[in-house]
């Protein structure tokens, strides 16, 4: 019997993730927001989700789209009201390929959202969050082998990435967040191949930009910065800012066909201004969220460590502090990498924590950082490729953070999880790993000198 191979384990099981934890119905406002429009703009022709089955929701049971019974009368309530019209608030690019995907299946098999609802829910997820996250699995198997770890650690870092982070968590449900990281986890294996790619770099930037109107612009700038400090010549940011074009004027456009406006259309209080709407200038996300600079700093901690902290729902990000420095000192050919992960994660830390004070909502830990897992695992692998010893402790925060995984996947990426579950586990993976780290020999960084 031929032994399976360590990539096929990574893809089937990626697959089967996808494929059986894909529900077959939406569970939040956002989701619902999200697959109004794509139903109104292949079925209706519109943008307007007036008439959408996730906005007029249907009596009987078998076409109710939704899981539960949502705290609204009307459906998903992540809508604006434009001009006499409801739309929904997200970002519209990822609505065209969703509806892309639509409009084939009904052709092929006549396949319709409002009499088959489930179906419609279901393919859809597998097609956007499902494959984001194999897409992101894989370029994480990819980047760890190209960055010189061996077959056995990368096997490691892919099933912790894989299992133990929030990634497959929002691979349930359609949802921009994951569709980000996979984004993120191909541009983080497109610069770390020694070729020059500013154009195609640009393009994917671009592609993200269009998911994420908070990140987005901080990845644009990150993106640029480091064509900069990494090629050394006005051409390269140049080629990288032509590369965002195509899909920057797309957003725009389509933004400003629909909201009248080319800032973030979700960012207009006047467009939430409507009787019964859910949000307002107090609870939206963009500008100056907070009473005082301290609150803005404890929130700032809450959000990496708090009851909803990233770090602590994603257990072996608590190494990068450990081997960040090991990583900067013995790798200087991949100082501009680790710039561009920092700047586009501590860009995004900061930007929510000034614009936002909600914690991004009823979530599993805080879903605009999503995507910052690939640059995340990103330092990590350089890590452990500098520091093979981290191993030990990055094993048992895996298996902590597997336990936590599980948890939350059995839920699902919209609701709160079990708190004494989240405590006991993060506070016994802290623990282990102080513990692993003071028993543990001090292994100097490769290529650091140590004092004879």
């Amino acid at each position: 019997m031929l032994k399976p191979s360590k990539f096929g384990i990574i893809v089937v099981g990626a697959l089967l993730i996808a494929v059986l934890g894909a529900r077959p119905y939406a569970s939040s406002w956002n989701d619902g927001s999200r697959l109004a429009s794509v139903e109104a703009l292949v079925d209706q022709h519109t943008w307007a989700i007036d008439d959408s089955i996730f906005v007029k929701v249907p009596p009987q049971d078998e076409l109710n789209p939704y899981s539960l019974e949502l705290p609204s009368a009307s459906g998903t309530m992540d809508k604006m009201l434009i001009g006499g019209h409801f739309y929904s608030d997200k970002p519209p690019v990822l609505t065209l390929y969703l509806a892309g995907i639509y409009w084939i299946a009904q052709k092929l098999t006549g396949l319709t959202a409002a009499y088959d609802p489930h179906v419609f829910v279901y393919l859809l997820t597998v097609t956007s969050a499902g494959l984001a996250y194999v897409v992101s699995v894989l370029c994480i198997w990819f980047l760890a082998l190209r960055l010189g770890l061996s077959a056995d650690a990368a096997f490691l870092t892919t099933l912790s990435f894989g299992l133990a982070t929030i990634a497959p968590v929002y691979s349930r449900q359609v949802n921009n967040h994951v569709m980000l990281l996979a984004v993120f986890s191909g541009i983080f294996l497109l610069v770390s191949s020694p070729r020059k790619h500013a154009a195609l770099l640009g393009l994917l930037v671009g592609a993200a930009y269009t998911l994420d109107l908070g990140i987005g612009p901080v990845l644009v700038l990150s993106a640029l910065i480091y064509a900069c400090i990494k090629w050394r010549n006005p051409m390269s940011p140049g080629l990288c800012a032509l590369g965002m074009l195509p899909f920057v004027a797309l957003h725009h456009w389509l933004n400003y066909r629909i909201g009248g406006t080319l800032g973030p259309a979700n960012a207009n209080p006047q467009f939430f201004d409507y009787p019964g709407s859910a949000f307002s200038a107090q609870n939206m996300t963009g500008g100056w969220a907070h009473d005082s600079v301290g609150g803005a700093i404890a929130y700032a901690v809450g959000l990496l460590l708090g009851p909803h902290g990233f770090l602590l729902y994603n257990l072996p990000l608590l190494l990068i502090p450990v081997g960040v420095a090991g990583a900067w000192r013995a790798l200087p050919e991949q100082r501009a990498e680790l710039l561009f992960a920092s700047f586009a994660g501590v860009g995004s830390w900061v930007l929510y924590t000034l614009g936002s004070n909600n914690y991004s909502g009823l979530a599993a830990s805080i879903r605009w950082f999503v995507p910052l897992l690939a640059p995340a695992y990103f330092v990590l692998l350089l890590a452990i490729q500098v520091r093979p010893a981290l191993l030990e402790q990055f094993k048992i925060l895996t298996q902590f953070g597997v336990i936590l995984t599980a948890a939350l996947f059995w839920v699902g990426p919209w609701r709160n999880p079990n708190m004494l579950v989240f405590w006991v586990v993060a506070t016994l993976s802290i623990a282990a790993l102080v513990w692993s780290l003071w028993r543990s020999p001090k292994v100097p960084a490769l290529g650091v000198p140590t004092s004879s």
